[in-house]
């Protein structure tokens, strides 16, 4: 029996662009061996795509559409496309075509070939602005020499996972995640393929640079215990610093009587110094107590509303409550996963 490959890719407001995609993966999977289920996991859409893709699933009976309750984001609708996948690997892509869908026959062979994991490494992209292009690169190195995994310069969410790396992936229970850098932080035998994306056919992109550096927060706060590191060695420059300026202020004036602060001054120095690093500190320690409280307060980590599933026949309805997972196995409302 032929294997199943899953291609899981969220949406928001992608409407131009789902016809396109759609297409475009057909066409590049008649290059494998492989059947294979698109899921477009709509992400709170608030413009046509819902209907699109309804429309599409008409004549395209390999679309299993995820629709969640409202926007989680990205990163988590990633996750409901993992949950909903029940191929033998899965693809995760972007629904704005700068994931070339011309690449899957490539990431294929190299699973077959006994890869458990593929990542496509972006060399570069068409119309990428100076500032983002920086930005990227500058994240990147640190992440590699600061982060909990192996971080490549250029990597993606664009990649396939072998079922055994699924099954481990699902078995993360974080909420605030950067779905990439769990991926990593899994390990598994991996091979990259690196690629050029193109410019994005339709509109800004739909990451604004607030999202962007949000994400990057989270990223930094999940997979690395740097800022907590850095708090205690600013907190010791500190000290030394502001020691060294209050002994020099203390002494100076029997070296050279020019040199007199009076005690107003000494004490403004010092609580300058001491201010400045408790106000930093506690901003650095309340992002990590911000993400416990998050974590322990047990929502789901997405809602979904429907899975249309056009061909598949569901399984009859089964509400499982285990592994830490809520999942209505009929794919009826109401869905929801826990971590």
């Amino acid at each position: 029996m032929q294997k199943l490959l899953s291609i899981v890719v969220p949406f928001a407001n992608e409407e131009r662009n789902l016809v396109a995609l759609v297409q475009a993966v057909s066409e590049a999977m008649r290059a494998t061996s492989l059947r294979h289920e698109l899921i477009l996991v709509n992400d709170g859409s608030s413009d046509g795509s819902f209907d699109v893709v309804r429309e599409l699933s008409t004549t395209h009976p390999e679309i299993v559409l995820v629709d969640l309750s409202r926007n989680f984001g990205k990163e988590l609708a990633l996750t409901a496309g993992l949950d909903e996948a029940k191929g033998d690997a899965v693809v995760f892509m972007d629904a704005d075509l700068q994931h070339p869908p011309s690449l899957l026959p490539e990431l294929v062979r190299r699973w077959e070939s006994g890869a458990e994991v593929v990542v496509a490494v972006r060399e570069s992209t068409e119309n990428k602005s100076t500032f983002r292009t920086f930005a990227s690169k500058v994240y990147h190195a640190l992440m590699k020499r600061l982060g909990d995994h192996g971080a490549v310069a250029g990597e993606t969410d664009y990649r396939l996972l072998d079922r055994l790396v699924c099954e481990a992936a699902k078995r993360v229970t974080e909420r605030r995640r950067l779905f990439r850098g769990v991926l990593n932080w899994l390990g598994f035998r991996r091979e990259y393929v690196p690629f050029q994306a193109g410019a994005r056919t339709d509109g800004p992109p739909r990451y604004t640079l607030g999202k962007l550096f949000n994400l990057a927060i989270d990223a930094f706060i999940s997979h690395t215990e740097a800022p907590i590191r850095l708090v205690l060695y600013v907190g010791l420059a500190t000290v030394i610093l502001s020691g060294g300026g209050l002994f020099w202020m203390q002494f100076a004036f029997f070296i050279d009587e020019r040199w007199y602060y009076t005690p107003l001054a000494k004490a403004l120095v010092f609580n300058t110094g001491l201010v400045g690093f408790i106000l930093f500190s506690i901003g650095v320690v309340g992002l990590y107590v911000a993400k416990i409280h998050y974590e322990v307060l047990g929502r789901p980590a997405y809602i979904v509303r429907k899975v249309h599933r056009e061909v598949a026949a569901a399984p009859s309805a089964e509400v499982v409550f285990g592994d830490d997972t809520l999942v209505d196995r009929s794919g009826s409302p109401f869905q929801g996963r826990r971590g």
